[in-house]
């Protein structure tokens, strides 16, 4: 919403803003990344949202929270149920299908590609710092109800991005 009423309101961009989810943030399921290559495709610059979730500690998609890491065992939110990632270590990179979402933008269009990244804490990009085809990466720590206008602005070179992480940004996995 925030970078759609930002085109709106700018003289030098179009007032349609496309959307295609693409991928869930951290489920199997690669159904939508044809739908999102295809808006890439008639777009002038493809912003990819990715990242992790946040959450109370349990749930199905709980990736980090105050008391859990991302390697700890995710619990289910009904007792007795069956859970299919219980266990699982999502890792320092992106989790989920999204990986493969910005691999297929990258390949099958030739659009300017912002890869923004929203979460806790630091992700691991390796592919796309180097990937000539993904112009910029944005760490976006999860933001509150004006996330997306502070995102906009700073897409939109309103606000210049200056600061510095209280985190490091590891470059890989192994």
């Amino acid at each position: 919403q925030g970078i759609t009423a930002a085109a709106k309101a700018s003289d030098d961009w179009e007032d349609e803003v496309a959307y295609a989810q693409g991928v869930d943030i951290d489920t199997p399921d690669t159904s939508g990344i044809a739908a999102a290559v295809a808006a890439a495709k008639d777009a002038d610059y493809v912003i990819m949202v990715g990242g992790l979730i946040t959450c109370q500690e349990v749930g199905f998609q709980c990736q980090e929270a105050e008391a859990r890491d991302r390697s700890s065992p995710v619990q289910c939110e009904k007792p007795g149920a069956s859970c299919p990632d219980v266990g699982r270590d999502v890792g320092i990179g992106l989790p989920g299908k999204q990986l493969d979402l910005l691999k297929a933008l990258a390949i099958q269009t030739q659009t300017p590609i912002v890869l923004v990244i929203m979460s806790g804490s630091a992700v691991a990009t390796p592919w796309a710092s180097s990937s000539n085809r993904v112009g910029a990466i944005v760490q976006h720590f999860y933001p509150g109800v004006l996330g997306g206008e502070a995102l906009a602005d700073v897409l939109f070179g309103i606000a210049s991005p200056a600061g510095k992480l209280p985190v490091m940004v590891p470059v890989s996995e192994a």
